[in-house]
């Protein structure tokens, strides 16, 4: 039974809001585990990261300082980390919890950038993760939607606006389940036919042209939603933004209703929104890495490779946010 303060308290750390973190920072060299982790959240939050980013940084390095306490007693604080430890902790990840090597990598970057953020304060002299070596990650599929399965999960959604709009937005425009959630009734143009896409993952703003059967899901859904005290677009019953816990249960209920025996989740809908059009050899990487808001092109090129027509003959350079047309981001219907 671990008894260390650093067990009851790191989840609630990892958790907590962003504007927390500033009230702990401290600049001593002589830090805690709990201290140090602190401090590196707190850097986090005071470059805008995304609250999602920061609490998925904080998990993964929570379990990683929770398996250090269990298994070395004389571990108190981040300099008593060495490589071992680390190669170690990749190795229990890899044969006892039995995670992928994608999941292993992404463990031990979100640890290498721990360790440097420590050097980077003069907490540590150098980094104990300096050295060791990623995991051997897998090609990973990425799992998409046939149009006959979004064309059932719409047809779930029945006469339901809201949840119709939802599906279709999320379909037509590749948005993550979060940026989803985030979105205000202003964020729509309908005169234009663009969607605004605020406070993303990577904290960038973009546009995304808004396809004919998106605009007149969301007409339909703005009618019915009528006026409200909440800027959201999507509210629950309660009429309070709708969370992402909130969307996954509506399309774990609307598969069930549909029968579809897939797992489907909302981060799928990107999937086959970015694969329909890499597939479709209207679009050119650098246009699809700017709808889908990747701060890397080798991101976006997982997609390119996938699709049964490369994209490689295209080789149309990225296209300033501000200088981009409606003519630009235009294409065919996605879910036809």
């Amino acid at each position: 039974m671990l008894c260390d303060p650093l067990f009851g308290r790191l989840p609630a750390l990892c958790f907590a809001s962003p504007a927390c973190y500033s009230e702990t920072m401290t600049t001593t060299t002589d830090q805690s585990l709990e201290t140090a982790l602190t401090q590196f959240l707190a850097m986090l939050a005071g470059k805008n990261r995304s609250s999602g980013t920061i609490q998925a940084y904080g998990t993964d390095l929570t379990q990683f300082l929770l398996y250090l306490i269990e298994n070395d007693l004389t571990v108190q604080s981040p300099a008593d980390v060495t490589k071992s430890h680390l190669t170690e902790y990749m190795t229990y990840l890899g044969r006892e919890r039995q995670l992928s090597g994608v999941s292993c990598a992404r463990k031990l970057a979100a640890i290498r950038e721990y360790f440097r953020f420590l050097v980077d304060e003069e907490i540590l002299a150098k980094s104990p993760a300096e050295r060791v070596e990623s995991p051997r990650q897998e090609r990973r599929t990425r799992n998409r939607m046939r149009s006959d399965e979004y064309n059932r999960l719409l047809s779930s959604a029945g006469s339901n606006h809201r949840d119709y709009a939802i599906l279709t937005v999320l379909l037509q425009c590749g948005l993550r389940v979060s940026e989803l959630c985030n979105l205000s009734v202003d964020d729509i143009d309908l005169t234009a036919s663009v969607l605004l896409i605020r406070d993303g993952k990577g904290q960038a703003d973009r546009r995304i042209a808004l396809e004919k059967k998106a605009i007149k899901a969301l007409k339909a859904h703005l009618k019915d939603r009528g006026e409200q005290v909440s800027p959201a677009l999507f509210l629950n019953r309660y009429d309070e933004p709708l969370s992402r816990f909130g969307v996954r249960k509506l399309i774990l209920r609307l598969c069930s209703e549909a029968g579809l025996e897939k797992k489907v989740s909302p981060h799928i809908f990107r999937h086959t929104f970015a694969s329909m059009k890499a597939e479709s050899g209207r679009v050119s990487p650098y246009q699809l890495q700017q709808w889908l808001g990747h701060k890397d092109i080798k991101t976006t090129q997982i997609y390119v490779h996938m699709s049964d027509e490369p994209l490689r003959h295209i080789h149309e350079e990225p296209i300033p946010i501000h200088q981009t047309t409606k003519a630009t981001y235009a294409t065919r219907d996605a879910a036809r």
